[in-house]
């Protein structure tokens, strides 16, 4: 029975269940709890485990997969264009020839091109490509790159990339490279399957090499870890993780130390304020910097601690800042120093939360005054900015760090602490390394910001967005980490709620202000919006 009838016929969800055996969930995308990040060695065993213990038979479970590619074509795209979908001799092959066939099937114009990389086709995409000749899809093969010249697409066109899966493991040549690089210059809309045709799933020597420029890349069940990375992560577009009912027990025998953090992760881990609670149960959180000139860093910071949920929030800042931080931030009380330097005067060590870094500068004075606030400090800090600056310069300082601190570094600021590195593997490799020598947890800040833990655990962030990159945007990630400490929450806990909600935020006010536009400001403005999607998630 055709996907079209069937879909008149029946609920959607029954559709999936009877037709499919997919579970019923969400049919576009699904956010999955706890996503480990698995390389492709472990995806195609994820595979076996499911056709084996569900069972399922693997064209089956082709069928499922492209079938959650077309509903979230349907739902993002709309089927009232023409579609040429881009098919290599493989099972990613396979799938655009069934991708292919439902879109025909629900009414849209599609064209299917096989591209001959090989002469030998696996059993599952020559499988679909008979469906697509049954149904009379309109269909053609080329063999060499020559034949590309033939191909004339409507700029209007959407492109299906169907090249190559996750199990690449060279880069592309011949054929498959002329290939990419004629969509490339296509100018509709490009969809890619599972991956960009030509990346590597993984870091690896071959990163630069070419591949195809996606705007989409709707990969399964979990992300690739070089769909996340920005060596990478630039030619992915928008990732979508469409959940195609893989076995869960497969997790249970099987661990990685990537995770990808999505809004489950991170609401059953926001606490819900009691009746009868106070300002005292929510802490005391501070912020140390500020200088003149610099004072909205410190205003920024301690906006997003408030609106973390924090009790009460102190700022200690020179008195070149004093009228600026409580002009603007009213809420907020000032611990003063009495001279124009954040180093002049004494620091009141009884706050128990404090994130120090932003304005602090790196003059020896300042230096002076960071060395005998580390040894005063016994609790975990947030270290940021100039605190950051300073212990790249003096690295005698690192061993005075309280345990189960954070630091949070941009690229720049982590080279600087653990020196520079050529692949994107090396770079992880020192994250880790400085996380454990530090024991603290490490944000290294960015697109799918980085949360590094003491043992080697890294957490990739599902939210934020290039209108971020502007200057602030991590000042109000400083000040919700105090402010979530401040509240009781384990280090790694506030970090992943933290980096979580900075995130979506970031969106939420990228899509009301646009990128180009935002500014960190903005960010504050919209985290109660924020905490309303994550609660309601």
């Amino acid at each position: 029975m055709r996907i079209k009838k069937i879909l008149k016929e029946f609920p959607r969800k029954y559709v999936l269940k009877r037709y499919f055996n997919v579970p019923l969930f969400n049919t576009h995308e699904s956010y999955i709890q706890h996503m480990e990040i698995f390389n492709a060695e472990q995806i195609r065993a994820w595979d076996a485990y499911t056709i084996e213990k569900e069972p399922v038979s693997s064209i089956e479970l082709m069928e499922r997969a492209s079938f959650q590619v077309t509903c979230w074509i349907q739902k993002h795209i709309a089927l009232n264009q023409e579609f040429i979908v881009f098919c290599g001799t493989g099972n990613n092959g396979g799938d655009g020839f069934a991708i292919a066939r439902q879109i025909a099937e629900l009414g849209g114009s599609v064209h299917c091109i096989l591209c001959k990389i090989s002469e030998k086709l696996s059993h599952d995409c020559r499988v679909n490509l008979d469906h697509v000749k049954r149904l009379k899809v309109q269909h053609r093969s080329i063999s060499s790159a020559s034949e590309i010249e033939e191909i004339h697409i409507q700029e209007s066109a959407v492109i299906i990339d169907a090249l190559f899966g996750s199990g690449l493991n060279r880069p592309v040549d011949g054929l498959a490279k002329a290939v990419v690089e004629f969509i490339n210059l296509c100018n509709g809309i490009k969809i890619s399957i599972d991956i960009p045709s030509g990346m590597f799933s993984e870091p690896g020597p071959h990163n630069e090499a070419i591949c195809v420029n996606a705007d989409y890349t709707l990969s399964f069940q979990c992300p690739n870890l070089n769909l996340l990375l920005p060596g990478t992560g630039d030619s992915v577009g928008e990732l979508h993780i469409l959940d195609i009912g893989l076995h869960e027990n497969f997790k249970d025998h099987n661990d990685s130390k990537f995770h990808y953090l999505q809004a489950p992760d991170v609401s059953e881990l926001l606490r819900e304020r009691k009746s009868f609670s106070h300002k005292g149960n929510y802490g005391h959180a501070c912020l140390v910097g500020g200088a003149y000139g610099k004072t909205g860093a410190i205003v920024l910071g301690a906006r997003a601690c408030l609106a973390s949920g924090a009790g009460l929030v102190s700022c200690h800042v020179p008195r070149a800042c004093l009228t600026v931080v409580q002009t603007c931030i009213p809420e907020a009380m000032v611990d003063l120093n009495e001279g124009e330097f954040i180093h002049e005067g004494s620091f009141n060590y009884e706050y128990k939360f404090l994130g120090i870094g932003p304005g602090l500068g790196t003059a020896p004075e300042s230096i002076q005054f960071f060395e005998s606030f580390l040894k005063s400090c016994k609790e975990p800090l947030v270290l940021d900015a100039d605190a950051l600056n300073i212990l790249s310069l003096n690295k005698h300082l690192r061993s005075r760090i309280p345990p189960d601190s954070i630091l949070t570094p941009h690229p720049r600021e982590f080279e600087r602490l653990a020196g520079a590195w050529n692949t994107e593997s090396e770079k992880l490799d020192k994250l880790s390394e400085l996380a454990g020598q530090l024991s603290s947890y490490i944000i290294l800040k960015g697109h799918h910001s980085i949360v590094c833990t003491p043992t080697g655990k890294f957490y990739f962030n599902s939210t934020g967005n290039a209108g971020m990159a502007t200057g602030g945007s991590g000042d109000v990630l400083t000040g919700l980490l105090t402010g979530f400490l401040s509240q009781s929450y384990m280090p790694l806990d506030a970090c992943l709620i933290a980096v979580y909600i900075h995130g979506l935020a970031g969106d939420l006010a990228a899509k009301s202000k646009t990128m180009h536009t935002m500014k960190a400001g903005d960010i504050i403005d919209f985290l109660p919006d924020a905490f309303k999607v994550l609660k309601s998630s």
